[in-house]
């Protein structure tokens, strides 16, 4: 339905209100809205629908972790699995609060580099709260592709656990999520 002043425009949620804008002169008025964020709880079901994925966060001699100390540097490791080949995929890995990414190419940063196997690396963006992958994967049948990176721990707290996904782009109904049900702590 049309907006007008006397039917704004109305959104429900966290910013619940109503949205007026108008014109002072003859003609049509255009509005623009953009709205972006992230949800304040993640889902907590998997998803898996031709793939599936796995997030493990590692000291340095591989052991699993959960709570790190700050300044501690931690390994992660994505495995991604497909039967078939799948071209085109990417990767969203969220960051917890308290870490950043350490980028091994940047002469400020000490990480070892980033590893992957049985994937096809086409790019890599780091950003400061997520890792972003566009690989292809070959669709091995009995070993999971794999990515690892590391973060370091910066900031001290208890941190909610973050989602991590996986879709191809050209094949969206392909997908694969995960939001472990514990988070990571820093101390």
């Amino acid at each position: 339905s049309d907006v007008t002043a006397k039917s704004p425009f109305r959104f429900a949620g966290p910013f619940a209100g109503e949205f007026r804008a108008t014109a002072d002169g003859p003609g049509p008025l255009y509005c623009s809205w953009t709205l972006a964020g992230v949800p304040v709880q993640a889902p907590i079901q998997e998803e898996s629908n031709g793939m599936t994925i796995q997030r493990d966060y590692l000291t340095d001699s591989g052991a699993p972790v959960q709570t790190v100390g700050q300044g501690d540097l931690v390994r992660v490791r994505l495995r991604i699995a497909t039967q078939a080949p799948r071209p085109n995929v990417v990767l969203v890995d969220l960051l917890p609060g308290g870490f950043e990414i350490e980028d091994a190419e940047m002469a400020t940063r000490w990480a070892p580099p980033d590893s992957n196997r049985r994937l096809n690396v086409r790019f890599v963006e780091k950003r400061e709260d997520r890792l972003l992958l566009f690989c292809d994967l070959g669709g091995h049948k009995t070993e999971p592709a794999e990515y690892t990176y590391t973060v370091r721990a910066v900031t001290r707290g208890r941190f909610n656990p973050t989602r991590v996904t996986a879709e191809a782009m050209y094949s969206p109904e392909v997908r694969a999520g995960l939001t472990p049900p514990v988070g990571v702590t820093v101390e």
